[in-house]
This record gives C-alpha cells, structure tokens and sequence, in this order.
C-alpha cells in the first residue's frame, strides 16, 4: 500500500519532467502532417485509351527523347484551349505511336502559323481531320497547312476546304462503299487531301481513259479545292450523289468501289467513274473496266461532242465548243494569248490529236498559258519520271512533278482538234475586240482651236 508521501512525490516529478516525458503532450505545439497534392495530369481527362494516354505522357516526359518530347509538349500546349473531343483528335497519331512520322506531321499541324491563325471552330474541325487521316494523309495536310489561303476556300455554299474536309473525316460512308472498301473513309480523305495540296502532282487519269473528265477535274482542284471536297463528301456519303455547280448530279458507280489493279487513289477514280458516267448522257459507262456501251459495241474514251457538260456544271456556267476550220486554230490562239488561268477558274480544254495515237482518237489537256510563241497545259498523266525539257509526243517537258508540257505555237495549231471555253470569258473577249475596232476606226477628234483675246482700247 502506497503512502501518501510517495503519491505526492511521483505526481511532483511527474510535473517537472512532463515536457520530456514520452507521453506527454505539454507545451508540444500540435501539427498536422504534410502531404503534397499533385496536380491532376491534364492528359488524363482527354477521351482516348489508356495505352494512348501513356505513351503522350512518355513522350512529353522524353522517353522517346527529346525531339518527341519538344514536339509533343509543343502540340500539347497548340491544343490546349480547345474541347477534349478536339484534343484527343489531334494528338491520337502521338499516342498511337510518338516516334512515327505521322505523330509528326500531326504535331507540325497543329503547331503551323496557319492553324493558329484559324478562328476555334476551324481549328476543331481541322483536328478531327488529323484524328481520321493516315500517315500519308497527314504529309499532305502539313504541306497544305503552307498554303492558308487554300484553306479558307469556300465552295458554292460558303463552306470552307476546313468545313469539307471535317465532313468527308467524320460524315456516314456509303453503305456499299464501306462493304467494298473498308477503308474507305480514311482511304478517300488521304486522297482528297493529296489532291488539294498539290493537284499537279496527285490528280492523274492513271490507266483509265478518262482524260477529258481528269482535265476538268484538274481545274476544279486547283482553283475551288473546297468544292472538290464537297462534291467527293457527297460522293461517297450514304446517298451516294453529289449535286454540281450547274445543278447535274454526280452518282456513285459501285461497280467500281474497290480498286484492285487500279493504280489510282480510290477519290480520283470514284470522281472520274462518277464524271464519265455524267458526261455520256444515255450511254451506259462500266467504270470497272473503263467501257462505254453503245448496244452493239463497246468504246473507251468520251465522244467530243459531250465534254462541254462536265465542265459547264463543275463552274457554273455555258461552254463552247469550237473547232479549228481548216487547221485556223488563230482566232482561237488569240483569245488564249490573254485568257488568265490564275484569275478565271474556269478552265479551257484542248483536244490533241497526238502522233501516235491513231483511230482519230484524241487525248484532252488543261490550258495553262502561252509564253514567247509556246503553248503551255497540264497533261492529265500528271509527273513524269523523264528531266526537265524532254521532248515527247506530247511536247516538251517543262515540270515533271505536276505534268506540264509546252509545244510551240506552229505545232500546237497543227494538232489542235477541238477547243472548249467558257462562254462568258469568250464573250467578254469579243465585246473587248469590238471595243478595240470600234475605237481604232473612228475619225480623231480634232483639236478645238484656241481662243484669242482682243486687246482692250
């Protein structure tokens, strides 16, 4: 049994070393522990897989090194102003592969001068283009993105070649194109967008005989790439018809929606299929085997004396179609003299009788100018292979990248077969030419004879 003594003395000690007693709370401040919070990684709220959204935050934190990390940090903060939807969108070719070429062409997009400049809602719709495009459709975008003013073309309705090109990237592909060709969004899209950044290079007739279609198509793409790719988005959407400037009507042809041994990209070949069946009227066209069925025969080719309606309703308005008289191709010559192919869309086609060709078939070509007694014109093979200033059958090679040809002015009357203008420009050339006589005949006016004064008295 304790005493009280001993009580008080432990209570007496227990006070005078509480503060270092190992129980004791006294004269000890009371803390709470520190915890550090991590800020949430942006890339964790955009709507992608989550293998995705590793390999963005490997290659931004320079796991694939610093080139990938720079160029991924940099797409990162291009895009990070827009909807998730959008980000996820352009920055799925990086997290799909952040060391491929496509990652970097998708990053050069959405890091270029002419994306920055474009308004939101542009920028959006251009990311769904690089979500949906493939490697090579991604090249061609990047070297689009060189050329703004490309794309901020407007088609018939005021749409952009941004508007179009989101259309033909998101838009319901047509049922039997897409059981033909299961690719065929992503396959239409890389074409279209080869073909706007360089129609020289991309828009060819391939082994199919349609020249007289690829020549207005040619021309269509260089000078209103926007409604190039609205028509092909109605192409190859669920109705499968695209309506033209001029009011005609472009069809799908399925028999042709898969392309085989057809070197052509799958939109030059369904365009210029859709393009032949229209300019041959009644007649029949197998876009499969590159036919036109007359009943009891069959012939490649288009008959001349229809090539004025594909061009007439891709720009809107009438065309002529003229013949030279007697190998007179000069009335002709002098209106392409001054005809400008940079400032007048519409395109003037020539039919040539080239060597070689025989069974009085004709190849049609694209206009481009004439310079120092030359005529130049984009030849619907497009880029050869040959150098710089090979003679051909069809003239002297001026451009083997995009297919431009030259052949002097002698020559060139010699084998012209057939010329197609637009009306309004042919018109407006006449009033122009009778301007001219009319002022050149008449008498000078003259001179109204000075007056003297008479001196004052």
């Amino acid at each position: 049994m304790s005493s009280g003594r001993g009580t008080a003395l432990r209570v007496a000690a227990s006070k005078a070393l509480g503060a270092a007693h190992p129980l004791s709370t006294a004269g000890v401040k009371a803390t709470t522990p520190a915890t550090s919070t991590k800020p949430p990684d942006p890339i964790d709220k955009l709507p992608m897989s989550d293998q995705a959204k590793q390999n963005l935050k490997d290659a931004r934190d320079g796991k694939y090194g610093p080139a990938v990390a720079d160029q991924t940090k940099k797409a990162l903060d291009a895009t990070s102003h827009l909807p998730p939807t959008a980000q996820a969108q352009a920055l799925a070719p990086i997290g799909a592969d952040p060391k491929s070429p496509a990652a970097a062409s998708a990053a050069k997009v959405v890091t270029s001068p002419a994306f920055k400049k474009l308004p939101v809602d542009q920028q959006t719709k251009l990311c769904n283009v690089v979500g949906a495009a493939s490697e090579k459709g991604l090249a061609a975008l990047e070297t689009l993105m060189e050329n703004p003013a490309r794309l901020s073309d407007k088609d018939l309705y005021g749409h952009t070649l941004v508007d179009n090109l989101s259309e033909l990237a998101t838009h319901a592909v047509n049922a039997d194109l897409q059981a033909a060709t299961p690719d065929a969004r992503t396959q239409v899209l890389d074409g279209v967008l080869q073909e706007v950044s360089d129609p020289g290079r991309y828009v060819v007739q391939g082994g199919y005989n349609t020249c007289q279609v690829t020549a207005a198509q040619y021309a269509l793409v260089q000078s209103n790439p926007s409604e190039y790719a609205r028509l092909m988005a109605g192409l190859t959407g669920p109705d499968g018809r695209a309506v033209m400037r001029g009011g005609g009507v472009l069809e799908l042809q399925k028999e042709h929606l898969a392309l085989g041994a057809d070197t052509r990209s799958l939109s030059n070949a369904l365009f210029q299929g859709a393009g032949m069946e229209f300019t041959n009227g009644l007649i029949e066209y197998d876009a499969a085997r590159d036919q036109q069925n007359y009943i009891i025969t069959e012939h490649t080719g288009l008959p001349l004396i229809l090539e004025n309606g594909l061009p007439a309703n891709l720009f809107g308005q009438s065309y002529l179609q003229n013949v030279p008289l007697f190998g007179n191709a000069n009335p002709h010559l002098e209106f392409l003299q001054q005809y400008d192919t940079t400032k007048n869309g519409a395109p003037v086609l020539l039919d040539l009788a080239l060597p070689n060709m025989g069974g009085g078939l004709v190849h049609v070509v694209t206009f481009d100018h004439i310079e120092d007694g030359r005529v130049y014109f984009r030849n619907p093979w497009g880029p050869s292979s040959s150098p710089v200033g090979t003679e051909t059958n069809s003239g002297r090679l001026e451009d083997p990248q995009s297919g431009l040809y030259s052949m002097p002015v002698e020559q060139m009357t010699e084998i012209l077969s057939g010329i197609h203008l637009p009306a309004d420009a042919v018109g407006q050339f006449e009033r122009d030419q009778a301007a001219q006589r009319e002022q050149w005949m008449r008498p000078p006016t003259p001179p109204v004879p000075t007056q003297t004064q008479t001196p004052t008295p």
